[in-house]
């Protein structure tokens, strides 16, 4: 018999739903952490849930403590959960021993209102003795973790152009360790250059001003075009006028006036002339109340919740432990954890500002 822990992990004790971390066969017995046996009626593949105890049709499946479905039937212990989406994908690649039918039902999230309401609780305790981190020290008082010279595509037309003058450059970077340039990195997206003003200027122009302004650059090199929507010039007024931080690293401007070849020359060359002021620089012991962490998506599957997602709950508590900041940075992303947020805040107006950023 096999324990559930070597092949399994159940998220929270309440949870009648476990997932596999190994394919199960049927027929395989597995031992629950009360000595109970589970004898598996179906395959269940990698990352796929399995009821480690009996559910009545029409129950909740629960998974972390929440109900993400309904039982179509009655299951008994070692049923696989599956809807008839997901049972339907599996037969198509010829996978057998499946339920002949769905054995779970969706069950949509409830939307989260204000009405539900909120706690505020117990904030975490600063750790008595505060650690550092090795980062490379910025003249206001920040510190990043990397020392990169970017190279800026300012809209989707400078996009291939950043790239091919980042790879243009790597023979300019050591081995890793050896002076205190991390490497050379374009940065390309594909907003901003639609032969009018987007309708997303100003959280365009915002994000720029904010990148360019990140700890972790030690130089960038800007690249604009002359007929494009974004410039330097409109990211500079529009930093100005909303009161944030204009670039305070050294930095060069490129503008597309000539052939492809020409202005990759000169934006080599700016490279260039930027790299050894960035190569002097070394890491120093930084306290951690200078450090912020942003959190986003990996890619969702059946392990985030029992893997990926603690772990990076565990660092980034540790991070606020001693001082530093941790962001969740993907708003969409929030939307249906509302209740998970809210059950733990610092108080009624921060609950208030993340309704309203969420709806």
């Amino acid at each position: 018999m096999t324990s559930l822990t070597d092949v399994a992990v159940l998220p929270t004790p309440q949870d009648n739903a476990a997932v596999a971390f190994v394919e199960l066969e049927p027929g395989t017995r597995i031992e629950l952490a009360d000595g109970t046996e589970v004898v598996m009626a179906h395959r269940v593949p990698v990352g796929h849930r399995f009821a480690v105890r009996p559910v009545a049709a029409d129950e909740a499946v629960l998974s972390w403590g929440t109900s993400f479905g309904r039982a179509e039937t009655d299951l008994a212990a070692g049923s696989y959960i599956c809807t008839g989406k997901s049972l339907a994908a599996l037969q198509e690649r010829g996978i057998t021993d499946l339920p002949d039918a769905p054995t779970v039902r969706n069950e949509p999230w409830r939307r989260y209102t204000t009405q539900d309401g909120w706690r505020v609780g117990e904030q975490l305790p600063l750790a008595d003795d505060p650690r550092t981190f090795s980062g490379f020290a910025r003249q206001d008082g920040r510190y990043g973790t990397r020392n990169y010279v970017a190279v800026v595509g300012l809209t989707s037309r400078e996009g291939a152009f950043a790239e091919e003058v980042a790879r243009r450059t790597q023979h300019l970077v050591a081995e890793p360790g050896t002076d205190g340039m991390d490497g050379i990195v374009p940065v390309a997206h594909t907003e901003g250059d639609v032969g009018a003003t987007p309708n997303n200027i100003d959280l365009l122009l915002r994000t720029l001003v904010g990148m360019v302004d990140n700890p972790n650059l030690g130089a960038v090199v800007l690249v604009e075009h002359p007929h494009s929507t974004i410039t330097v010039e409109r990211m500079r007024r529009h930093a100005q006028d909303h009161g944030l931080s204009w670039i305070r690293i050294p930095y060069e401007v490129i503008t597309r006036e000539h052939s492809f070849d020409h202005d990759a020359d000169a934006a080599v060359a700016a490279v260039e002339r930027l790299v050894p002021g960035v190569r002097q620089q070394q890491r120093v012991d930084a306290p951690m109340s200078a450090l912020a962490i942003g959190l986003q998506c990996g890619g969702s599957d059946a392990f985030s919740g029992v893997s990926a997602n603690p772990l990076s709950g565990a660092a980034a508590r540790e991070v606020v432990r001693h001082g530093g900041t941790a962001v969740l940075a993907e708003t969409d992303e929030l939307i249906g954890s509302e209740g998970y947020i809210l059950s733990n805040v610092a108080s009624d107006e921060v609950a208030e500002q993340f309704m309203t950023a969420v709806e």
